[in-house]
C-alpha cells in the first residue's frame, strides 16, 4: 500500500502538486487492479486507495475529482483516515478548494503534529490563500475605482 509519507521525498524533490507526468504508466496499473478487485466478491480496499491515488496524481480534474470521491468513500469506511484526509487535501489544493485542504491537513497535524508532508502541502496551501486574498483585494480595488471614475464622470455633467 502506498502511504501518505511516501510524498514527503517528493514534495522535498518538487512542489509541483498540479501535474505528475510519471503517474500514467501507474494510473493504468492501478486502474487494472480496481476493476478486477470490483468484480472480487470482497474488493480490496488498498486498491482503491492505489488508484485513487494515482487518479488525484494526474493531471485532468476529472480524474482529481474521481479520486477525491473515492478517497472520501474509503474514509467513510474506517480505511487509514490520515492517508485519506491527506490525498483528500491535496485533490482540494488542486482543485481550488484550498479553504477545504486546510481543514483537512489541520485535522491531520492535531493527530500527528510531526507529519512532514501534511506541514508540507499546508506551507503551500497557506501561500495560495494568501496569494490568492490579495488577488481578490486587487480586483475589489479595482472595482472601486472603476465605480468612482463612472460616478465622478456622471457627476461632473
Amino acid at each position: 500500500m502506498l502511504h501518505y509519507r511516501v510524498e514527503a521525498i517528493e514534495l522535498q524533490e518538487s512542489m509541483n502538486f498540479t501535474e505528475d507526468s510519471s503517474i500514467e504508466p501507474f494510473l493504468k496499473d492501478f486502474e487494472a487492479q480496481y476493476i478486477a478487485q470490483q468484480e472480487a466478491e470482497h474488493p480490496d480496499a488498498d486498491a482503491t486507495f492505489n488508484y485513487g491515488w494515482a487518479l488525484i496524481r494526474s493531471k485532468p480534474t476529472e480524474n482529481v475529482v474521481k479520486g477525491r470521491k473515492m478517497m472520501q468513500d474509503l474514509l467513510s469506511r474506517g480505511y487509514s483516515k490520515t492517508d485519506c484526509l491527506y490525498y483528500i487535501a491535496m485533490a482540494d489544493y488542486k482543485l481550488d478548494n484550498a479553504l477545504e485542504a486546510r481543514k483537512n491537513l489541520e485535522t491531520i497535524l492535531r493527530v500527528d503534529p510531526e507529519c512532514r508532508p501534511a506541514r508540507i502541502l499546508l506551507q503551500s496551501v497557506d501561500d495560495k490563500i494568501s496569494k490568492d486574498g490579495w488577488v481578490g483585494v486587487g480586483l475589489a480595488g479595482l472595482g472601486i475605482a472603476a465605480v468612482a471614475g463612472v460616478l465622478s464622470a456622471i457627476t461632473r455633467k
